[in-house]
């Protein structure tokens, strides 16, 4: 049950005591005390007081400062739950027709403080005691009087308690001075806080009262714009009126000279200008008439712009009301902005907590993975030394074998002279079969001897690629331009060399024979180890920056002799289904080459056949990797059938073989899926779409 306390006009509270609050959407017309109707605001407050926790509606005047307070008659106490009694508050209200909807204080104390300030029924006993009245100008209610209530003190509370304090047993002088002076230094304490209240709240009442000052003043500055337009418009269209009346005075006059001199000429004329007075005077009627009716357009013209000044006006008063009212706006946004600032500077504050953890965490993982590549660039370097102890190992273990070879090579040629000077002084069949054999067996040591020649260029042609991807790792990881991972996995492709076939011989074996049992000079050690350095160039071509980019100048058996050109239009070899390659070849080392226009590099190489639909194609890639390019070479044509294609890929396969690549063939799965996976691995492949 609530009932009107009509000598309350606020509710006096402090903003810890405020638990709830609840205000209306809108005002609306309430009739109090069997009055007239008064368009007020609604406010439901839950208090914490002294005698317990109690529910109060406000109803807030638009038009007046004082408030009319409903106070409960129920009181619960302290740590019972406010949800009914809340619930009774809202009833009431909805009682009278009001829409409630709860207002946030669930915010910093200081932010609660702004948004329970705003509340105008809401007073704190601090201000209403500086004030000294109430609002709508009743005297505050004596202040509690308990000892209790720290904000007790001053006034007739303190004369109360000197004569409460009077009655009791009298205590020593010195217990009585220390207690005045401890309630002197409270109560100045506490007048220092209100008069600090106090001031916050006048510094906060000026700010805004120049702000709304300003805003008022700009107004005024465009409602003044705005008048001085419409003077001029009024101004200019007076101005056109008066030259209107002006040039149609100046055409009657014109009109009445024009009449007089034919009055003149019908006197003259007499009878015989009737007809033409008669016109005369129709003309005159006509201009007559054409006067009256620019006299009433100038004063329908007059009216309408006097209709229009008073529309203006009428607009100009609508504008200053929507001026207020969007003051009003203002303020209440004002409110909203505040209290969102405050969430949006807590999920900031909690964001940055977030992003500080974040990056200290990737600076472990950074250091982590630092570490790694450190230990893996040590052990590189380890594999490095190790290869170039076995590469010159195996060098020099070719070059004395290669040298015992031809050693060996000459004491048969010098056996095979023999026989021959024999046979030809002896002619039998014993010698003819000896002969025979000593020839089957100098093929055969002939043969071992560029077998052997073929096995020593290879291992250095390995080795030197190895060493060469090894030293390109090491140098992309003291750059930080690749992962530990990618590290790896080119360290094992780079020392994974098992070729099945030696590299194509671009000279033919019998010449390779001629020189290399050809008569020597008598230094044996020297030219021994110039031939197999020979042998070495003829079969690796002129070292590491070698490079061949023209067609094969001996195509593989069966193939048939195709040159192959740099296509700069392919960036990559294009397929549109994993169907379409029907034969892949990668290359197991890594050749430096120098390509038109580029610095010498490390490279792949890839043999790529495809066909889509009836239509065949040969491709070969380099595959730069320093500059990250694709070069696509095509032949001077393109294979018609499957045999010509088989033929095609076997002089693509000779082509880069020549180069100094070791190629495999890669296995394509039928599975769609896997070889879709399988070719998604190789980097000169795309697949459209």
């Amino acid at each position: 049950m609530f009932t009107l306390d009509s000598s309350l006009t606020c509710i006096e509270a402090h903003e810890p005591d405020v638990l709830d609050v609840h205000r209306s959407v809108e005002p609306v017309a309430v009739s109090i005390d069997d009055l007239s109707s008064v368009s007020c605001g609604a406010c439901v407050c839950v208090i914490r007081g002294q005698d317990g926790i109690r529910a109060f509606v406000a109803l807030e005047p638009v038009n007046k400062k004082a408030a009319y307070i409903y106070g409960s008659d129920r009181v619960i106490a302290e740590g019972e739950s406010t949800t009914q009694l809340l619930e009774e508050g809202l009833a009431f209200a909805a009682s009278l027709g009001f829409t409630m909807q709860e207002v946030n204080l669930r915010y910093s104390k200081a932010l609660r403080e702004v948004v329970i300030r705003d509340i105008r029924v809401i007073r704190t006993p601090v201000a209403m005691a500086e004030s000294g009245m109430r609002v709508g100008g009743v005297p505050p209610p004596p202040l509690p009087k308990t000892k209790s209530d720290p904000r007790a003190g001053g006034g007739e509370g303190g004369k109360a308690e000197v004569a409460l304090a009077a009655k009791e047993p009298e205590e020593s002088p010195a217990r009585t001075a220390a207690e005045a002076a401890l309630e002197l230094e409270r109560l100045a304490a506490q007048k220092a806080a209100a008069e600090r209240e106090t001031r916050e709240r006048l510094r906060a009442l000026k700010e805004r009262i120049e702000h709304l000052t300003a805003e008022q003043s700009e107004r005024i500055a465009a409602y003044a714009a705005q008048e001085a337009a419409l003077e001029a418009e009024v101004g200019r269209l007076s101005e056109e009126k008066a030259r209107a009346g002006q040039a149609h005075a100046e055409r009657v006059g014109q009109f009445t000279k024009q009449a007089e001199l034919l009055r003149g000429e019908m006197a003259s004329h007499g009878e015989k200008a009737s007809a033409g007075l008669a016109a005369l005077k129709a003309e005159v009627e006509l201009l007559k008439a054409e006067q009256r009716k620019a006299a009433t357009g100038a004063e329908q013209e007059e009216e309408r712009l006097h209709a229009e000044l008073e529309r203006l006006s009428a607009e100009r008063g609508e504008v200053e009301r929507g001026a207020v009212a969007r003051a009003e706006e203002l303020e209440r946004r004002i409110a909203e902005l505040l209290a969102g600032r405050a969430e949006h500077t807590r999920q900031a504050a909690a964001r940055i907590v977030e992003l500080e953890a974040e990056t200290r965490r990737i600076a472990e993982e950074r250091a982590r993975e630092e570490q790694c590549a450190a230990a893996d660039i040590a052990a590189l370097e380890e594999e490095a030394g190790r290869l170039a102890t076995e590469r010159d190992a195996a060098r020099k273990q070719a070059v004395e074998r290669l040298a015992l070879l031809v050693a060996d090579a000459k004491f048969v040629v010098a056996e095979r002279e023999a026989v021959e000077r024999a046979v030809s002084g002896v002619r039998g069949g014993e010698m003819a079969e000896a002969l025979a054999r000593a020839e089957a067996e100098a093929a055969t040591l002939r043969r071992e001897v560029v077998r052997l020649t073929a096995e020593k260029a290879m291992a250095e042609q390995v080795a030197a690629a190895r060493i060469a991807a090894l030293q390109a790792e090491m140098e992309g990881l003291a750059a930080g331009r690749k992962d530990v991972s990618t590290l790896q996995h080119s360290e094992r492709s780079a020392g994974y060399v098992t070729p099945s076939v030696p590299p194509v011989v671009r000279e033919a074996p019998e010449r390779q024979e001629a020189e290399l049992f050809a008569p020597q000079p008598a230094a044996a050690g020297d030219d021994d180890y110039d031939i197999g350095w020979s042998a070495e160039g003829g079969l690796m071509g002129s070292g590491d920056d070698f490079v061949s980019f023209g067609g094969s100048d001996s195509p593989a058996e069966g193939a048939l002799p195709v040159e192959f050109s740099l296509d700069k239009s392919i960036t990559c070899i294009e397929y549109d289904a994993p169907e379409e390659i029907i034969d892949l070849y990668q290359s197991l080392n890594v050749v430096n080459i120098t390509s038109e226009g580029r610095v010498p590099q490390p490279s792949g190489a890839c043999v790529c056949a495809l066909k889509r639909g009836d239509v065949f194609g040969v491709y070969v890639a380099w595959n730069l990797m320093s500059d990250k390019v694709t070069l696509v070479y095509t032949p001077e044509r393109q294979p018609a059938d499957t045999v010509e294609c088989g033929q095609m890929v076997l002089n693509a396969m000779a082509y880069v073989e020549t180069v100094g690549f070791m190629m495999d063939a890669t296995r394509l799965p039928a599975d769609r899926d896997k070889r879709a996976r399988v070719l998604s691995k190789v980097s000169v492949l795309c697949q459209k779409g």
